[in-house]
């Protein structure tokens, strides 16, 4: 018999928000620092997204934060 399982994602844009706070960045110089688009950076940070994981791991390693920092995942029985 298989079981039925479900994933919940959170994400955690506030800790690239902090980041943008913290060094006093508008988005648009914090995407030029990470080499994407203003865009890509207001959608992560609206979670309008769909991930593309070159792309996010290029804001997280600006910012100095994990893949398991950023995404939270509860398996859900």
């Amino acid at each position: 018999m298989r079981i039925k399982q479900h994933i919940k994602i959170t994400t955690h844009p506030h800790l690239i928000e902090d980041y943008i706070k913290k060094e006093h960045l508008t988005q648009a110089k914090f995407a030029e620092r990470c080499g994407v688009s203003p865009s890509y950076i207001c959608k992560i940070l609206s979670g309008q997204t769909r991930y593309r994981t070159h792309t996010l791991l290029k804001v997280l390693d600006v910012v100095g934060v994990s893949f398991e920092e950023f995404f939270d995942v509860e398996f859900l029985f």
